[in-house]
């Protein structure tokens, strides 16, 4: 698609279930399971992805500082990651915005949210949502899985002072439900698997 693109990977969970880490662990194609998801949302923008911490603030940041797979990553963190995934998805956006009045870049024209602890999403499956907000620029992109709207999910700039609004568990779940041509769903299976507890790499390997 044409435009420009911010990525936030959001990355500030506890990953209570799991019992640690979880996006430190390894990615059967090698990296730690963070490291894969940010290479595969690079390639959609010219600025830095930007990643929100929260509860793993110094390991995730470590994690990523200096890898040789990465481009440049820039980090923010949550202060309050235990009120949930709509307060992330703020500060990762008021983190864009402050980043490009920095640099005197221009704002971009979308929001490309995405979640750290997915690893089936690919690049190739994330152009399909990409082509998708190409077409309908001033709609949000949702994927769509197991009959669900879900992340990742593209936000055109205009629904800013609405990202900046959010807050709580249940993060941008009802602007994706919104009907067209506020929002277009693209099938999108890869969403489905996120790493919640240590069986679930299994599930990725069945896949």
């Amino acid at each position: 698609m044409s435009g420009r693109i911010a990525v936030i990977i959001l990355a500030a969970g506890e990953a209570s279930r799991y019992g640690d880490n979880k996006l430190l662990t390894a990615h059967p194609q090698g990296d730690t399971l963070l490291e894969y998801v940010v290479q595969q949302y690079a390639p959609f923008t010219d600025l830095p992805v930007f990643v929100v911490t929260g509860c793993y603030r110094e390991a995730v940041a470590e994690c990523l500082v200096g890898s040789p797979v990465l481009p440049e990553v820039s980090f923010t963190h949550n202060d309050d990651w235990q009120q949930g995934m709509g307060g992330s998805i703020a500060t990762g956006v008021k983190a864009v915005l402050h980043y490009c009045e920095e640099t005197g870049t221009l704002s971009p024209d979308h929001f490309f949210i995405g979640l750290g602890d997915t690893p089936s999403v690919t690049t190739d499956s994330l152009r399909a949502l990409a082509e998708k907000a190409g077409i309908f620029p001033a709609s949000r992109i949702a994927s769509l899985a197991e009959g669900k709207r879900m992340s990742p999910a593209i936000f055109p700039y205009s629904d800013e002072a609405l990202l900046l609004s959010l807050n709580g568990q249940k993060g941008a779940a009802k602007l994706l439900n919104a009907a067209a041509p506020e929002c277009f769903a693209v099938p999108h299976p890869q969403a489905a698997l996120d790493i919640d507890t240590p069986d679930d790499w299994h599930k990725l390997n069945r896949n």
